[in-house]
């Protein structure tokens, strides 16, 4: 992958792929403008903490509708019996 020279644009433009609000895009950007490599770092540690809990909390929710699916198609002894099982 080819980085290429940033600029005030590319930096706003990547922020905001990123997910950055507004706000926080332009917080790092008076940081980036001001040479703060530090609070910059920190600024990207957040949002991708950030992001990863939030993958984090949808594949928990995946987990739980394919455990359903599953219970759906395999059905518990009992459940054959006519009696119903709870989750």
């Amino acid at each position: 992958m080819e980085t290429q020279e940033l600029t005030p644009e590319t930096v706003r433009q990547n922020l905001k792929d990123a997910g950055f609000a507004p706000q926080a895009a332009a917080g790092f950007l008076d940081c980036w403008q001001a040479g703060d490599r530090r609070e910059q770092m920190r600024l990207l540690a957040k949002q991708r903490s950030c992001l990863l809990q939030r993958i984090h909390k949808q594949e928990k929710q995946i987990s739980c509708l394919d455990y359903l699916a599953y219970c759906l198609c395999h059905p518990a002894a009992d459940e054959d019996k006519g009696e119903m099982t709870h989750l």
